[in-house]
């Protein structure tokens, strides 16, 4: 083997060995995870549920189908916006000081090892199936409980015009 050989041979262990380089330091961890995080999927679990959710009020209130054509419209335009801001290189920052104002170094370690697990890879990749089934719940939940919470507000504005008429 010509030095030539050994030379190519030693410098591609080392670019092997750099690309497959643990992250080491608290942000590098952080990127590391929000790598894995699949934003644009727990981004439009979420909007599919708000788009239902006021879709629901849209039916409750026999709206005219004009109004939804004209909501569609907007949801598809503010969505776009939100889209390309919250996956925009711009917003990483953003994203970055939050898990770093939230977790110690600590905790950014503990959370980087239990993702790089295979169960917490599953975790990571099913976290906008979750989120998406956990906000139609609460949404469901609001629903199901929204006579009772009309029932409180007309009852309080009762109680503020009387108090307002003494």
């Amino acid at each position: 083997m010509s030095l030539r050989s050994v030379f190519i041979a030693v410098f591609l262990v080392f670019v092997a060995l750099g690309a497959s380089a643990e992250p080491t330091g608290k942000t590098q961890k952080i990127e590391w995870i929000i790598d894995r995080s699949n934003l644009k999927a727990q981004a439009e679990q979420m909007s599919n549920v708000v788009y239902n959710s006021i879709n629901q009020q849209f039916e409750l209130q026999s709206l005219p189908e004009e109004y939804k054509a004209v909501f569609d419209d907007f949801m598809d335009g503010m969505m776009e916006v939100v889209f390309d801001e919250m996956l925009s290189p711009e917003f990483r920052p953003d994203l970055i000081a939050a898990y770093d104002n939230t977790y110690s170094a600590s905790e950014i370690d503990a959370l980087y090892a239990f993702y790089a697990t295979p169960t917490g890879s599953v975790i990571l990749e099913k976290q906008a199936l979750l989120n998406a089934e956990l906000a139609q719940a609460g949404l469901d939940t609001m629903e199901r409980i929204q006579p009772e919470i009309l029932m409180l507000q007309n009852k309080m504005m009762r109680d503020l015009r009387e108090l307002n008429s003494q």
